[in-house]
């Protein structure tokens, strides 16, 4: 379900804000059940630099300021991600949200990344899926865009930074475009600690 189908204007501007490069992404592994990112697979060196690269350029062009709102993931390493842009934003301490956790790839969880294209191979063919115990596009759909409406009733007029995982965040993209969760894909791929302006389709 897209919580924001019938929505034409919103209160706030969003932004997705990718983790940067983490432990897992070094090691190629797939990391996505809470119990275990929640307590591991820090940002590395690299990862921190990318976070603070980004900040800075999204401050140099008035895209975020100290007034900026930062809802992260609970993972480990968005976390740390959030962490860095609140110390050089100077903004509000960042909220967490179970609902910008990653995407939970079930049966793949600690193997290698290589099978993402699995699953995404799977999501054209049927965004409900649940091959392998993997969450479907759809129900990430649910969580994201629930969490959009509990913004726009809780605030006005912010500027407010999604710090979430890869697929969480090609996920609620189509859900701004109103496009289905289906074709994720399509939308060009976040890269690590970017911050993309989501613009709701009318």
């Amino acid at each position: 379900m897209n919580y924001l189908e019938n929505t034409n204007k919103l209160n706030n501007e969003y932004f997705s804000f990718r983790h940067g490069h983490a432990l897992n992404n070094e090691r190629c592994l797939i990391v996505s059940d809470p119990v275990i990112g929640i307590a591991n697979y820090e940002l590395t060196e690299k990862g921190r630099k990318e976070i603070k690269e980004s900040v800075i350029k999204a401050l140099n062009k008035n895209i975020i300021n100290e007034n900026s709102l930062i809802i992260t993931s609970d993972f480990r390493h968005t976390v740390e991600g959030a962490m860095i842009a609140h110390e050089k934003i100077l903004c509000t301490k960042p909220y967490t949200s179970t609902k910008l956790r990653e995407r939970n790839f079930g049966n793949f969880e600690g193997r290698s990344s290589l099978y993402y294209e699995d699953v995404w191979a799977n999501d054209q063919k049927d965004p409900n899926h649940h091959h392998d115990n993997v969450e479907s596009v759809n129900e990430v759909l649910k969580r994201t865009t629930s969490l959009i409406t509990e913004l726009e009733r809780n605030f006005s007029g912010q500027s407010i930074l999604l710090s979430s995982h890869g697929d969480t965040l090609q996920i609620l993209q189509t859900a701004f475009k109103k496009i289905p969760a289906s074709q994720h894909r399509t939308i060009p791929h976040l890269k690590n600690a970017e911050i993309r302006k989501l613009i709701l389709a009318k």
